[in-house]
């Protein structure tokens, strides 16, 4: 009778065990709300398809992510759609120094960008164009995997830190890894 019984405890704590796994492995429909454009709407309803996340959206009062224009917050963790000062100086100092241009110039960070704009002696003015070397949908799809699965790791401190490509007038010159401080040259330095 002690054998039968132990091995219903046994059984019944395998189920259990099978069960808990499968629902930390699935965590059920979670709630997201979109305050964002269109086309970021699009991108994240897209990625939290392929990563197989069930959601349903509600009000933003109620949600486990939020989607804004330039940020993500999940469970009340802000994720932000740009890099943080710091990177955006060493970015700046990336350019300015492997391109070689003198002049005044300004930097502005919008969302998945940097713009630097260099205005030269002679009245030109240059831009720069950072950005990741993905496109929206496979960021959004990398940001959400890294905030439920956590294997991404795109994030530090709530700001992006990924590998970014450095352009002007639409020509690739260089791609600078955040994540390690590297530069990788794709045209000679030189300026225009």
């Amino acid at each position: 009778m002690k054998t039968h019984k132990l091995f219903w405890v046994g059984f019944l704590t395998c189920v259990l065990l099978a069960l808990l796994a499968y629902r930390i492995s699935k965590p059920g429909k979670i709630s997201v709300c979109f305050q964002c454009d269109e086309q970021l709407k699009n991108a994240f309803e897209s990625a939290l398809k392929k990563v197989g996340v069930d959601y349903k959206q509600s009000n933003c009062k109620n949600s486990t992510i939020i989607v804004f224009d330039n940020q993500l917050v999940y469970h009340d963790q802000v994720f932000k759609f740009y890099w943080n000062e710091t990177l955006e100086k060493k970015i700046l100092d990336v350019v300015l120094s492997h391109i070689k241009v003198e002049g005044d110039f300004q930097s502005q960070i919008r969302r998945f960008e940097q713009l630097i704009s260099v205005s030269l002696h002679d009245q030109t003015k240059i831009i720069y164009t950072v950005r990741p070397e993905i496109d929206i949908d496979e960021i959004a799809y990398k940001i959400i995997k890294d905030i439920i699965k956590g294997n991404e790791k795109i994030f530090e401190n709530g700001y992006l830190v990924l590998p970014l490509i450095i352009e002007s007038d639409g020509e690739k010159l260089m791609i600078y890894d955040s994540r390690n401080d590297q530069v990788y040259m794709l045209l000679e330095p030189g300026g225009s």
